[in-house]
């Protein structure tokens, strides 16, 4: 009676034994499982960073490139108004001139 208890207790001891073996390579598999997907999100991490530094970047280059746009656009309005300005100076030039030309020939 003892042997059979005692073969029982063995054949359940070792029914254990192999139950955590089991269940120590399914958790080893499961570690291992979960630190791969921890160096997933970790690399997606450092993707997003990256692409939102990149797009800092960006947008700090579309400011620079606006301020220049507005510097341009008020030195092409100061160049227009100078245009404008030797336009009428030529204008009252020539018509100065046209009022002498006039002139001298009445004189003549």
């Amino acid at each position: 009676c003892m042997q059979g208890q005692s073969d029982k207790a063995s054949e359940d001891l070792e029914a254990i034994r192999v139950r955590q073996e089991a269940l120590d390579v399914k958790l080893h598999g499961e570690e291992s499982e979960g630190r791969r997907s921890m160096i997933a999100l970790t690399e997606e991490l450092d993707h997003i960073r990256a692409n939102r530094e990149c797009a800092s970047d960006v947008a700090g280059r579309i400011t620079c490139f606006a301020e220049e746009i507005s510097k341009l656009s008020a030195r092409q309005e100061a160049l227009g108004h100078e245009v404008n300005s030797d336009r009428e100076s030529v204008k009252h030039f020539f018509t100065c001139m046209q009022g002498q030309s006039d002139r001298a020939g009445e004189e003549l």
